[in-house]
C-alpha cells in the first residue's frame, strides 16, 4: 500500500507496469488507467471459485466467474475461459470454438469482444488490439 500522496508517487513505488514507459507523464498516464481498471473491475462483481472442473489446460485450479455460462479457468500452466452452451452460441461462428473454451494469450479477446459488458474498458481496449493484430 502507497501512502504517501499521489503528486509524491514514482515508478518505483510498483512493480508489473507492462513494459517501459517514455517518462512520468506516461507513468502517470499508466497509474490512472490501472486505477480506472481496478474500479470499473470491483463493479463487474466477478465471484472467485473453487474450481476443479477439466480443461484442456489440465484441472482448474480455481476460477472467476464473469456472468453466468461465462467462467475464467486458471490451471498449473495455463488457462482460459469457458463458455456454456447457450453463451457459445453467441459467439460469430467464423470464431466460435465447438467446446466453448479460449484460452487466456488471445482467445480471450473473442469473449471481450462478445461480451463487452463484462469487461473493463481497458480489458476491452486489449481485446482489440488482440483482435486487429
Amino acid at each position: 500500500r502507497i501512502r504517501q500522496p499521489v503528486a509524491e508517487w514514482t515508478r518505483s513505488d510498483f512493480y508489473g507496469h507492462c513494459g517501459e514507459l517514455a517518462d512520468e507523464a506516461a507513468f502517470r498516464a499508466k497509474v490512472l488507467e490501472q486505477a480506472e481498471h481496478a474500479r470499473e473491475k470491483r463493479a463487474l462483481a466477478r465471484q472467485e471459485v473453487r474450481s476443479t472442473a477439466q480443461t484442456p489446460w489440465g484441472p482448474s485450479q480455481g476460477a472467476t466467474v464473469f456472468a453466468d455460462g461465462v467462467t475464467c479457468h486458471s490451471t498449473a500452466s495455463h488457462g482460459g475461459f469457458h463458455l456454456s452452451p447457450e453463451r457459445n452460441c453467441k459467439v460469430d461462428a467464423r470464431l466460435r470454438a465447438a467446446d466453448g473454451f479460449c484460452e487466456e494469450d488471445e482467445c480471450w479477446a473473442i469473449v471481450a469482444f462478445t461480451f463487452p459488458d463484462l469487461f473493463t474498458s481497458f480489458e476491452r481496449r486489449s481485446a482489440e488490439r488482440i483482435i486487429k493484430d
